[in-house]
């Protein structure tokens, strides 16, 4: 949410100058995005990287390289898409960005919403159940979910709870990082 907020917020200003400069032909709009995109990858993945290593190690995971590997990329992914969805927003709503800042906002909720987390999504009407799948956060969350219990975390005599409950295996974790992939392709 972080990512989509700030992006949201500088892009309609960027928006306006970019447009002066477009218009005096000083450059292309693949120039000006391969550009930014080039400066804001790397910083997004270190970021990406210092938040896992806090999160991972300060909650006590088990030391174990692929459990690591795994949620430092899906975090990177989920940042990205977001950051990416900011810019969509600020894309659309570039003359205004209050309504840019709250209708990213309440695209966030509603992404949110269609994770299944806080209303399962079994007892939802198959419409929503369908449109759960253009969620990036529902695909972020069962991964690392995933990631931190799934993998024969538990020995064979116990069973991830929480994985039971939500109805995950590890066998979701290929499909749901097939999903990023193609979600993080598909909004760049």
């Amino acid at each position: 949410f972080v990512s989509m907020a700030c992006t949201i917020l500088v892009f309609p200003q960027e928006v306006r100058i970019f447009l002066n400069e477009h218009h005096n032909k000083w450059y292309s709009t693949s120039s000006y995005f391969w550009a930014k995109l080039m400066v804001e990858i790397p910083v997004s993945v270190l970021i990406a990287y210092i938040y896992s290593f806090i999160i991972y190690y300060g909650t006590g995971q088990p030391d174990q390289t692929f459990r690591y590997i795994y949620f430092t990329l899906i975090t990177t992914c989920g940042m990205i898409i977001a950051n990416s969805t900011g810019y969509l927003m600020g894309i659309i709503f570039a003359r205004n960005y209050q309504v840019a800042t709250t209708s990213g906002v309440a695209l966030f909720l509603v992404l949110v919403l269609l994770s299944g987390f806080f209303v399962p999504l079994t007892i939802q009407h198959a419409i929503v159940r369908g449109a759960s799948y253009l969620s990036f956060t529902k695909i972020t969350f069962e991964s690392i979910l995933i990631t931190l219990y799934g993998f024969d975390r538990c020995s064979e005599s116990q069973m991830p709870i929480l994985l039971h409950q939500l109805k995950l295996s590890d066998t979701q974790m290929k499909e749901n990082m097939y999903w990023i992939i193609v979600i993080s392709k598909g909004v760049q």
